[in-house]
C-alpha cells in the first residue's frame, strides 16, 4: 500500500532527491516549495503524511504547521519538521511538540 506524502521543502536539492527516495520506495509524493503552495495542494489532495523543512521563504514551516492545526480536517495528519542541525528546543517550546517532531537532514544530528 502506498502512503500520499506533502513533502514541503525550498531546497531544490533536497526536495528532489526525498521524492525520488520516497517514490523508489513506493509511495506517492506531492511537492511544495514552502508553506503557502503546500496549504493549496493539500487542499486538492489530502496526505497520509507531511514532511515539512522548518525554515522556508514565503510561509516557514512554524506558520504552515500552526496553519494546519486550525484546520479540523488536517490537524490529525501525522507531521515532521525535516532540517539541518539547528537548536530546536526553542521551536518545540513554541510549538508545544516534542523532539520526535524533527528529523534531521544534517548528519552529525541536532545541537543539545
Amino acid at each position: 500500500m502506498s502512503i500520499k506524502v506533502l513533502l514541503v521543502e525550498d531546497e531544490f536539492n533536497i526536495r528532489n532527491n526525498l521524492t525520488e527516495l520516497l517514490e523508489m520506495t513506493g509511495h506517492v509524493v506531492t511537492a511544495a516549495i514552502n508553506g503557502l503552495e503546500a496549504l493549496e495542494k493539500i487542499k486538492l489532495n489530502k496526505p497520509d503524511i507531511i514532511i515539512s523543512d522548518l525554515f522556508m521563504t514565503e510561509m516557514d514551516g512554524k506558520i504552515f504547521y500552526s496553519r494546519l492545526l486550525e484546520e479540523p480536517e488536517f490537524r490529525k495528519i501525522p507531521f515532521l519538521f525535516l532540517t539541518a542541525k539547528v537548536e530546536i528546543q526553542d521551536v518545540c517550546d513554541e510549538l508545544s511538540v516534542d523532539k520526535s517532531f524533527f528529523i534531521s537532514s544534517d548528519p552529525s544530528g541536532f545541537a543539545e
